[in-house]
């Protein structure tokens, strides 16, 4: 389809050297910082599935050198109000639970 959005995967390492791929749903701005909210990434997706519950993380984007990079976001209000903002932004697109 023509107005299908090209997924875009991001690959996270963790403390223990694991490596995990992640969906990147969307950035925002909040409080001078660029937050990236992400979700695990699903490559065999099937339509059955689609309507399940996703987790989502909020992560603060960091650029350094030109160098893309996540960090954890610790603050559970810095976390909520990012979300607020995406579900603002993405109120047609997704559905979201209550």
């Amino acid at each position: 389809m023509a107005d299908e959005k090209e997924i875009q995967v991001v690959a996270l390492t963790d403390n223990d050297g694991v490596t995990i791929e992640f969906e990147l749903l969307d950035t925002v701005e909040y409080n001078g910082g660029e937050y990236a909210l992400i979700t695990p990434f699903e490559e065999n997706l099937t339509e059955d599935s689609a309507g399940d519950e996703a987790e989502v993380f909020v992560m603060k984007q960091i650029t350094e050198n030109e160098e893309v990079m996540f960090e954890a976001v610790e603050d559970e209000k810095i976390s909520e109000a990012v979300f607020v903002l995406f579900q603002q932004k993405h109120k047609d697109e997704f559905k979201f639970a209550e």
